[in-house]
């Protein structure tokens, strides 16, 4: 572990900010805009309380549990977790003129890509309604289009000749797929005109519709990453950026399910194409810090690189070297911070003075590069004082607006409940997310 810079700071993350200095102490969420570029400053105070803090004195929000193995060192005893998992929200209102048609299996963990939120809102705004008619400006190749596919199951998937996997990626689409699934592929406006001079030397390998001003891409939420699409044989879109397995599966539900009568396709009434909840929802959790304002964010010096948080979930991680369950705990929040990469903002936070912070790394071969999320220090323990934190590992999930939606043992932070926390975020426009009811042009707003 290098040795850290001798920097100390107050940072201030206010709305979808990022975390700058401030030598006045304000805190995330107090409303008070920070300055733009980040300056060392003085000794820190001692920050005031968020308005509905509770005292220092507060029961904390997992009760610390004696531990006969805990090492010598300084700070909190070790927390073991005993709480259930939070249970998941409601889903939000489907629009008020028609039902979007629902999957016949609702798609699991392993089913879905990870992908960027923007992307991911805009696959998931296209699922339960029917497939948009391809405009003038889509060309056919190999397909006559709409009338082909027509009671079948559909994989669509998204490319670009612009890549030189591209042939590769149109072969793979299908693997895992039954074979009575018809596979075909989007040509986004990225590379359109050269891709049409290929194609009169080697045919695709499968179907293929070139959009050339990307109105249709942006209909089904198709943007530059390659993407998947699976189309049920009412015409409707099931599932939407789907892993091999997914896919699998997926088709596998599709083939397999029992077709209304009367289902059909679901057109998309007027403002529906983008459908984020019209308040963000979060997870059910329990603590008595769940929907209040974080108090200030204050570390004294960064021993990783420092973190931009602006726009993403913020997920503070109180722990110590010296602490059993806070090490075991380390795979976890990496295993978070990888899936969730664009999404997310880990910081592990330490009250060790910087020489039991070295020695006890020392101690217990800790590296750098066993970190996939950014450390500081506080010696002086504020934040954690200002939560009530005295059982570690005690970890608060906020979004980015400063309010807390989830907080406890980490080992209780699943990525299930992580998923629904960065949705919710991106509701209320972090992450990349749209709250706009208006279909997002992506494409015809930008040039190719």
């Amino acid at each position: 572990m290098r040795q850290p810079a001798p920097l100390i700071a107050l940072f201030v993350v206010s709305g979808l900010t990022g975390l700058c200095p401030s030598a006045s102490g304000q805190g995330f969420g107090t409303g008070q805009r920070p300055p733009s570029t980040l300056e060392p400053v003085g000794a820190p105070q001692e920050p005031a309380a968020a308005p509905d803090a509770p005292p220092a004195a507060a029961d904390p929000p997992k009760a610390p549990v004696p531990m006969d193995d805990q090492d010598e060192g300084e700070g909190s005893r070790p927390n073991n977790p005993q709480g259930a998992t939070p249970t998941p929200p409601a889903p939000a209102v489907a629009p008020a003129r028609e039902e979007p048609a629902a999957p016949p299996i609702p798609p699991k963990e392993k089913w879905l890509e990870k992908l960027p939120s923007a992307d991911r809102q805009a696959l998931d705004a296209a699922i339960g309604w029917e497939v948009p008619a391809p405009g003038a400006s889509v060309q056919f190749v190999g397909t006559r289009g709409p009338e082909e596919w027509a009671g079948k199951v559909v994989l669509f998937q998204s490319f670009t000749s612009k890549t030189s996997g591209w042939r590769a990626t149109l072969e793979r689409a299908g693997n895992g797929a039954a074979e009575s699934v018809l596979i075909i592929g989007i040509h986004t406006p990225d590379g359109d005109e050269e891709f049409e001079k290929l194609v009169e030397k080697s045919p695709p390998p499968v179907p293929v519709l070139i959009d050339h001003d990307g109105d249709w891409c942006d209909a089904l939420g198709i943007y530059r990453r390659p993407v998947n699409l699976l189309v049920g044989r009412d015409g409707n879109v099931r599932y939407a950026g789907l892993t091999r397995l997914g896919i699998k599966e997926g088709t596998k539900a599709l083939g397999e399910e029992t077709l209304d009568a009367e289902a059909g396709p679901r057109h998309r009434p007027d403002g529906a194409a983008v459908r984020p909840p019209t308040q963000a929802q979060f997870p059910q959790a329990t603590g008595n810090w769940i929907g209040k304002a974080m108090p200030d964010f204050v570390v004294e010096q960064w021993f990783t690189s420092q973190p931009d948080p602006t726009g993403k979930v913020l997920v503070l991680d109180f722990w110590a070297t010296w602490c059993p369950p806070c090490r075991a705990a380390i795979p976890h929040m990496n295993e978070l911070q990888a899936s969730f990469r664009n999404d997310i903002c880990c910081v592990g936070v330490t009250d060790e003075t910087n020489s039991n912070f070295e020695a006890g790394c020392e101690r217990y071969r800790l590296r750098e590069s066993q970190f996939k999320y950014a450390l500081a220090t506080d010696t002086q323990g504020r934040m954690k004082r200002s939560f009530g934190v005295t059982g570690i590992p005690s970890v608060f999930v906020m979004s980015s607006d400063g309010v807390v939606r989830w907080q406890g043992h980490p080992n209780g932070l699943s990525a299930d409940v992580m998923r629904e926390i960065v949705t919710g975020n991106s509701a209320l426009g972090g992450g990349g997310g749209s709250t706009d009811s208006a279909p997002r042009k992506r494409w015809t707003s930008s040039a190719k």
